[in-house]
């Protein structure tokens, strides 16, 4: 009896242990949290470039993107990257703010200032062999010297502090903050880019990359780069059209219970979790259990902006899942094919 006591409680130590160790590790890949809009509303841009008989019209979309920093990390971020771009049918991005922006620690040039000197001649003569060397006479020269001063600019070394320019052949944008002495990273910040799109536009889906690097030491002696990365699909709909706002909503809406249905279903599968403590020794004599699916279906579907994801995997899918992936691919339908 005393034996099974403490088997078990070793086993509980060793799930605890594995359990601690895994929360540590997410804790530590993830240092940065990132956020942006639900829905975000596009405005229309008078452009001068476009005729007013043109099949084409110019759209601002503003994306208020936020990030927060874990104070553990706040030293070790270096860079954010923001890459902006349509999650399906893409359109050419015509102007994006901010553009690139650099910066120095030193207002204006930097004097220098040198001096050089320049001898007209100079040296030793001896007299005499090496038999007479001891009564021998010798002459020293010395020649003119000039000391010349010269003096000129330098311009101080620039460092980056924004970087951007287009995507995707030039239907995204893509925006780098570094970490500098005149700015803060973490906090909230607005991505503007113009797009020409057809005239009877009015709505669509973006995907928003967000991406923070920085350096983390390795058992406290040396620094390994690191990467920490978060996926958004926005709907985007014209000012002033209800239609198609109710449409963004709808695709909000669905995605959130496409999202929350298969966390649930992950939570409640015995295959993503550690079997319960009584039952632990029994799963590794249980049979094979069927073909699993990915655990990034979901993203796939949602993010790659294609349904094809969904016909793949829809016989295996569970059907309160199927029920809520098929509604979820109505709505993109719905707002995508608003005209």
């Amino acid at each position: 009896m005393l034996a099974h006591a403490r088997c078990y409680s070793n086993c509980l130590l060793l799930c605890l242990s594995l359990h601690c160790s895994q929360v540590s590790a997410l804790a530590a890949d993830q240092p940065v949290e990132f956020d942006v809009p639900t829905a975000i509303r596009v405005e229309m841009e008078r452009s001068a470039d476009v005729e007013p008989a043109s099949s084409e019209k110019t759209i601002r979309i503003v994306v208020p993107v936020s990030s927060e920093i874990d104070l553990r990390s706040i030293e070790n971020i270096e860079a954010f990257r923001f890459d902006v771009y349509w999650n399906r049918t893409a359109f050419r991005a015509v102007d994006y703010s901010p553009r690139s922006k650099t910066y120095s620690n030193i207002n204006g040039d930097i004097s220098i200032e040198t001096n050089e000197k320049e001898n007209a001649g100079g040296g030793i003569h001896l007299r005499g062999g090496f038999e007479s060397a001891a009564s021998g006479d010798a002459s020293v020269e010395i020649g003119a010297s000039e000391s010349i001063r010269k003096k000129y600019s330098q311009r101080s070394k620039q460092e980056v502090l924004v970087a951007s320019g287009t995507s995707h052949r030039g239907t995204g944008a893509f925006f780098r903050f570094h970490r500098s002495s005149q700015e803060i990273l973490e906090g909230g910040r607005e991505l503007t880019i113009k797009f020409r799109v057809p005239i009877d536009w009015r709505a669509g889906v973006l995907r928003v990359d967000c991406f923070a690097t920085g350096t983390r030491k390795v058992f406290g002696s040396w620094n390994e780069p690191y990467e920490s990365s978060r996926t958004f699909v926005v709907p985007v709909y014209l000012a002033n059209d209800t239609e198609a706002r109710a449409a963004a909503n709808e695709f909000t809406r669905a995605e959130q219970r496409l999202r929350q249905g298969w966390r649930a279903y992950q939570s409640a599968s015995a295959d993503t979790n550690f079997p319960p403590l009584p039952t632990i020794f029994a799963s590794a004599i249980a049979k094979p259990a069927a073909k699993k699916l990915p655990a990034h279906w979901v993203h796939y579907l949602i993010q790659s902006g294609n349904d094809a994801y969904l016909d793949k995997y829809q016989s295996r899918l569970p059907k309160p899942i199927a029920s809520r992936a098929q509604k979820f691919v109505a709505a993109r339908r719905q707002l995508l094919n608003l005209k």
